[in-house]
């Protein structure tokens, strides 16, 4: 199937790709906690037809986006140093 046969969107905000758009392709390993060496990652990727049609590609239509993706990414991971008061914990992650 070629890009020109999918009707492609942000996997952020649901815009529309078109041909002069600077889009980019993300992929976020799940990793685990719970096994050593394989840790969670995102990767961001100027947009080439071949990575979009990858399942695990998602679409991201500009820099605004990116960085939602990478900040969503970030908190997700984050994790309190230890001894941190719970309280402080939660206005550091806001």
């Amino acid at each position: 199937m070629t890009l020109n046969a999918r009707h492609i969107t942000c996997s952020e905000c649901g815009a529309e790709k078109k041909q002069t758009n600077h889009w980019w392709i993300a992929f976020i390993s799940a990793g685990s906690k719970l096994i050593a060496g394989m840790p969670r990652s995102i990767e961001f990727r100027e947009w080439n037809d071949s990575d979009a049609l990858a399942a695990n590609a998602h679409h991201i239509c500009g820099e605004r986006c990116l960085g939602k993706v990478l900040s969503r990414f970030c908190k997700s991971i984050w994790t309190p140093p230890p001894g941190t008061p719970i309280s402080i914990a939660k206005k550091e992650a806001a």
